[in-house]
């Protein structure tokens, strides 16, 4: 398949014009990225919305793959026990057992579980 010369200078200029766009959106999205780290391109897009830039969800996701662009992962800490209570400690006797098979040792835990502070 052959191309006229105005076809092929037309495609060019089409594809520089969307790579000088994608940079620009790019050195938005950082902007963004850098102000709140944990946004990803959902939360990106909204923001873009929000100051007047319509655009498409895929296209910032695109964007941001391409300039690898991640949002930082938020890891949520929480505890699994109250060691600082009245209640009694009782030792662990279970240690000290020399267990050869199986069913020689069954235990459970009765303890009625806390509700995590919100």
């Amino acid at each position: 398949m052959t191309l006229t010369r105005s076809s092929y200078y037309r495609q060019s200029d089409a594809a520089e014009r969307r790579q000088r766009a994608d940079r620009e959106l790019l050195h938005e999205i950082e902007a963004i990225v850098e102000e709140m780290p944990a946004y990803g391109y959902r939360r990106v897009t909204a923001e873009l919305r929000r100051r007047g830039r319509g655009v498409n969800r895929k296209r910032v996701a695109r964007v941001m793959h391409e300039g690898h662009v991640a949002p930082a992962r938020v890891r949520r800490f929480f505890a699994t026990t109250d060691s600082n209570h009245p209640a009694p400690i009782f030792p662990d006797r279970t240690r000290t057992l020399a267990l050869s098979g199986p069913n020689q040792l069954w235990f459970a835990d009765i303890s009625v579980p806390q509700q995590a502070a919100r």
